[in-house]
């Protein structure tokens, strides 16, 4: 009978390969199958279609939906998480953006004003982390996280990290003449990290991250 510490390392070298790579032998060869399914739009982590004939295919004998964390992913990281609970140590990178001076900037503008002006933000930021292969950690408050790990953004992590920041800053107006319309802070920090889920089957933990880069 195989002991509790085999399972959990077992567990742990699937996180590990989940988040580094991406992929074991067996979703490689499904990743493989779903890329010959004709579709326009796809998953850019499984390839499967999104739309066309070989969408209903995906939705019913795979059970993929799109994921909360990135609409343009499936949500194989909710199921993951669901399915096995543990983790692993692995270089990441995160991104951190905040609105500067929120409880001023609210004091000086109506509920809905300011409701409206963070909803603008999670928009332009959201847009920025999606098309940039992030997973959305948390909309929250003033604040927008995000997850750049390599099996899905690849080894230029921290490159990826740092162009969503930059990206972000230009479309808020921060390179503008007469200054961005919402004050922002960003900041990406890559490091060693411990992953995974705890508790909750839908909670992910990040514990352990040591920054490197400021932004």
């Amino acid at each position: 009978m195989s002991q509790p510490s085999d399972h959990n390392n077992a567990v742990d070298e699937l996180w590990r390969v989940f988040l580094t790579t991406g992929h074991n032998a067996s979703e490689r060869r499904q990743k493989r199958f779903l890329a010959l399914l004709p579709a326009h739009h796809r998953c850019k982590f499984c390839f499967a279609p999104f739309d066309g004939v070989g969408a209903p295919l995906v939705r019913i004998v795979f059970d993929k939906r799109p994921s909360h964390l990135n609409p343009n992913l499936l949500d194989f990281c909710e199921n993951f998480a669901s399915k096995y609970q543990g983790g692993a140590e692995i270089e990441l990178s995160m991104l951190f953006v905040d609105v500067r001076g929120s409880t001023a900037l609210a004091e000086r503008m109506t509920a809905v004003e300011f409701s409206r002006l963070i909803n603008r933000f999670y928009s332009a930021a959201t847009d920025i982390l999606i098309r940039t292969d992030a997973m959305i950690d948390k909309l929250v408050g003033d604040q927008v996280t995000g997850l750049y790990v390599p099996g899905l953004a690849g080894p230029a992590h921290a490159q990826r990290a740092i162009a969503a920041a930059q990206g972000i800053m230009r479309v808020t107006g921060h390179a503008e003449p007469g200054g961005p319309w919402v004050p922002l802070g960003a900041g990406v920090h890559t490091g060693t990290a411990y992953v995974g889920a705890v508790v909750s089957h839908r909670a992910i933990l990040i514990q352990g991250s040591s920054p490197v880069v400021i932004q």
